[in-house]
């Protein structure tokens, strides 16, 4: 029994010495455990410092190649802008021709106005011609720099319908229309306010008298007091208070500040103008075409 006591003792003593060597072993993987978490902690980190080091690298890389494509991008455009600008002229005029156009900087084909010897032209410029017309005339563009028209009419009036007088222009005291005011009611006369292609047209009633005789009535339109049209009407035998119409148009081609006007060229004794009960006197005209580079 003391025997087994003693191996039991032995025993246990052995176990608590493998329990020892056990428990240092396992304090020594812990504290090497340790020592590797830290490392690899460590490189870890360094991992990611590294990574971030190389991302900023690569960052400020990528912005300086944007910066130089930028920059490069920025002076071929500069380039191909003087280029282009290299051949644009100022021909310190109005275009006459497609040429022109072309020579100012335009590139795209199409229509385009251009000065005329006299009017504005409608062309098509073709600027990639191969081998075709460079220019082709379309026609002219009735262009004008301002409008001018008129109508005037005396006014009918018991006291004052008669209008007797030769030799001077006409007068009127109605407007209906007068666009750019070229006509003057008191003067009766129209200044031309810029040089081109004019129209006219006058109508009056003339009152006849009693007479066996022949009677006679005229009227002419005068241009810088100069008759250019007469309108001439006559009658035998006529009766009191008896009405001739009387008519006169014309085309005129006017200088700026020429003068047009109409007169009572003769008449018989007796005779009148005449605005009794209504508006018999018209006078009326307007511009067809301007010569609209005499105005430039």
């Amino acid at each position: 029994m003391k025997i087994s006591v003693e191996n039991l003792s032995s025993e246990l003593k052995g176990s608590k010495q493998e329990l020892a060597k056990i428990k240092t072993n396992i304090e020594l993987e812990k504290k090497e455990n340790k020592e590797e978490l830290a490392k690899t902690r460590a490189d870890f980190s360094k991992s990611v410092s590294e990574l971030s080091t190389d991302l900023n690298v690569n960052s400020q890389s990528f912005r300086q190649e944007l910066k130089v494509a930028n920059d490069n991008l920025r002076k071929e455009l500069k380039e191909e802008l003087r280029a282009r600008t290299r051949i644009i002229v100022d021909i310190g005029e109005m275009p006459t021709s497609c040429e022109d156009l072309q020579r100012m900087g335009h590139k795209l084909s199409g229509f385009f106005l251009v000065k005329g010897s006299m009017k504005m032209e409608a062309v098509y410029c073709n600027f990639y011609p191969n081998g075709k017309d460079l220019q082709k005339k379309i026609g002219y563009a009735d262009v004008k720099s301002t409008p001018v028209y008129f109508y005037v009419q005396r006014r009918a009036h018991y006291e004052t319908h008669w209008f007797t007088s030769t030799g001077t222009p006409i007068t009127y005291e109605l407007t209906q229309v007068n666009e750019g005011n070229a006509m003057d009611l008191s003067s009766g006369k129209f200044t031309a306010p810029r040089q081109g292609i004019y129209f006219f047209s006058f109508t009056a009633l003339s009152r006849l008298p009693s007479s066996s005789k022949l009677v006679h009535f005229s009227v002419s339109l005068y241009l810088n007091g100069r008759s250019i049209g007469l309108a001439f009407a006559e009658e035998y035998y006529t009766l009191d208070g008896q009405n001739e119409q009387v008519t006169i148009q014309s085309t005129l081609k006017l200088a700026k500040g020429d003068k047009v006007w109409a007169q009572i060229s003769s008449m018989s004794q007796g005779v009148k103008l005449t605005d009794y009960d209504g508006q018999y006197t018209h006078f009326t005209g307007f511009m067809l075409e301007e010569e609209i580079v005499a105005s430039f």
